[in-house]
């Protein structure tokens, strides 16, 4: 399933065709197939996606289905250095898309993108897993991811915007797993 976040191309630059490119992406995951298996290649993505963020001293630790009862309560981002770097990414992003004239291509993004990746979202994380608050974390999470990853493509040539962490991340959904969050200094993956 692929969609086209903007309808008429032709009037936008390179930029935009990152962004669906990445959406591209997003929209094809098999959502969470390859939880309960654990794969070097995802915990390596996660050591880059925090290495981009400049952060360190962290735990990288996989966690199995069994566990995340557990684990699940504990994710908190407000305690960890990962929170201290991605709370103000946001809107660091949205101010220099707006100063680059492409606001209307990232609000494109955050009405459009979050529905389109919904359904298939829901629908793996239902097949995944039974608690209902956790299927509505990951349904969030997955949320979250795919618009930043996108906007992050969209500002990708604004000099200070070049690696995009969040593709990491992406990367490790694609590979069936779950990026899931922080608690203190242990990031865990499913």
């Amino acid at each position: 399933m692929s969609i086209t976040l903007i309808e008429n191309q032709s009037s936008y630059d390179f930029k935009h065709e990152r962004v669906n490119q990445m959406a591209d992406r997003l929209l094809n995951i098999n959502w969470y197939q390859h939880v309960g298996t654990i794969h070097d290649d995802a915990q390596n993505k996660a050591e880059k996606f925090l290495q981009s963020l400049n952060i360190a001293n962290y735990e990288i630790k996989w966690i199995s289905k069994d566990e995340i009862g557990n684990i699940y309560d504990t994710i908190r981002l407000t305690n960890s250095s990962l929170w201290e770097a991605l709370k103000v990414l946001p809107d660091r992003l949205k101010e220099k898309i707006d100063q680059s004239g492409q606001e209307e291509i990232l609000n494109e993004i955050v009405y459009h993108l979050p529905e389109a990746v919904f359904h298939e979202v829901y629908k793996g994380a239902f097949k995944t897993f039974s608690d209902e608050s956790f299927i509505r974390f990951l349904v969030g999470h997955a949320m979250y991811i795919s618009v930043l990853a996108c906007a992050w493509e969209l500002a990708a040539n604004i000099n200070e915007w070049g690696e995009n962490p969040f593709a990491y991340l992406v990367d490790i959904l694609e590979m069936g797993h779950i990026p899931l969050g922080s608690n203190n200094q242990t990031f865990y993956i499913m």
